[in-house]
């Protein structure tokens, strides 16, 4: 029997009576069989969430939540992303009109390609009446970004500033986010908060493109079309984007240049705002120069076939004795590198955390290939950290040994027993088939652990 990872639909309500029919189509169109869906409204201006809690009272996939905490958006969205619990998630607006969510595709996608982030489609705008706007139809975000070897470093450095990144609405994966901390980080006026962190989430891992498409409303006194740019927001948004550079880019002189570059933008695109002929000529002229030309990708993890496996440690924090078959779970652990040599999830052989199910005897394995747990930003000599590893439990009860360790793709896994003193971990833990705790909170950052209390 196929195992469905939990997949979570988080969806924020302000004033959103407007759409409550949109939002049940919506609902109406999730076409996957493990999903939970969390709508939340943060200030009761209407009985939106009401009207749904009732129409869905015995539905077993809706979560609701009702503060009055008065959060801005950027806030409302990062709580939601803590409070899920799937290995993926889906963001939508309350305004959106999704015909096809497309989730069985995309999750097969994601669970077959470790090094895909995010899962995204096309853009199609309307108006509050659902009349097509031919004026923007084919501007930001129907650019089919995806997972090939054109992926570099300077693609990411346009994702925003080329218009590429402005719909990437789709299904991520949860675990970026927990383990790197990786959620929206507000702008001056909260502008471009969303666009901004789809940049960051391309520094650490391929975007794939799927033809489905999303379709946007833009109307008068929506939040979109009263946000208008001022040039204070420009140089905002790039002081974000500076910070994912500075956290997620694995290369200081990336950094430097990636910073220049991203200033030179910022000019050209307040130029271009302004109807500034010489700067939309300059920054069309470098968007064709930035198509034609292919960059690697901004750090390139060699074979690691000789190093000394005595410098890299393995420390396990936190981990359950007991669980549940087929469930997901996570474990804390610490690794150190005392090597030369440098630690990261990056192509052509990507060093992944990675962990074998054996028999309680460890004679026999049981599950060879588990999932993987990126290595980002990378982890560099001298240095330690710890990290959030995403385990799947076995499909029968019993007693068992998890092995972690790491693997470099294509190249060795750290804990084959043929060389001189291989890396590894072992835990026993005990599979059961009811379910007797739940060991989530066990492991959450504290903050999450926090919200989750006062917020449920």
């Amino acid at each position: 029997m196929k195992h469905y990872p939990l997949v979570s639909i988080v969806i924020p309500l302000y004033k959103s009576k407007k759409f409550l029919q949109t939002i049940i189509n919506n609902i109406a169109a999730i076409n996957y069989p493990n999903t939970e869906i969390i709508i939340s409204d943060r200030h009761g201006l209407d009985n939106t969430i009401d009207l749904l809690k009732k129409r869905y009272a015995n539905d077993p996939r809706m979560i609701f939540i009702l503060e009055n905490d008065q959060i801005n958006w950027l806030e409302h969205t990062n709580l939601l992303f803590r409070l899920a619990k799937g290995k993926y998630i889906r963001w939508i607006s309350h305004d959106d009109i999704i015909p096809d969510f497309n989730l069985p595709t995309m999750v097969d996608y994601l669970e077959s390609h470790p090094d895909v982030v995010l899962c995204h489609g096309a853009r199609i705008v309307t108006d509050l009446y659902g009349r097509l706007n031919p004026n923007i139809q084919y501007l930001d975000g129907n650019f089919p970004i995806t997972n090939d070897d054109k992926w570099d470093f300077e693609l990411t450095l346009n994702l925003y500033f080329l218009g590429y990144c402005t719909d990437f609405t789709g299904l991520f994966r949860k675990d970026i986010l927990d383990q790197y901390g990786l959620y929206l980080r507000p702008t001056k006026r909260l502008i471009d908060a969303e666009r901004l962190w789809y940049f960051g989430m391309s520094l650490v891992g391929k975007f794939y493109f799927f033809p489905t498409p999303i379709i946007k409303r833009l109307w008068p006194h929506s939040l979109t079309t009263a946000w208008q740019r001022r040039i204070s927001d420009f140089f905002s948004n790039l002081s974000v984007m500076i910070s994912y550079l500075n956290d997620f880019c694995p290369s200081s002189k990336k950094v430097l240049y990636g910073t220049f570059y991203l200033f030179v933008l910022t000019l050209l695109h307040i130029g271009e705002a302004k109807k500034l002929k010489t700067c939309i000529k300059l920054k069309n002229k470098l968007f064709k120069k930035v198509k034609a030309k292919h960059v690697s990708f901004p750090f390139k993890m060699q074979s690691l076939h000789n190093i000394n496996l005595e410098d890299i440690n393995i420390n396990v924090i936190a981990y359950p004795h007991s669980i549940i078959a087929r469930q997901d779970f996570i474990i804390k652990i610490n690794i150190q590198n005392q090597s030369n040599y440098y630690l990261a999830s990056y192509d052509p052989h990507p060093i992944y955390i990675a962990y074998h199910w054996l028999d309680e005897a460890k004679k026999e394995c049981v599950t060879f290939d588990g999932r993987r747990t990126r290595i980002l930003p990378y982890l560099k000599p001298g240095s330690d950290r710890e990290f959030l590893v995403y385990i799947e439990a076995p499909n029968i009860s019993g007693n068992y040994c998890l092995r972690i360790s790491l693997v470099q793709e294509g190249i060795f896994w750290f804990d084959d027993i043929r060389l001189q003193k291989p890396l590894m971990k072992d835990l026993f833990i005990e599979v059961e088939n009811e379910n007797i705790l739940n060991f989530d909170y066990l492991y959450a950052q504290k903050s999450q652990r926090e919200t989750a209390e006062i917020s449920i």
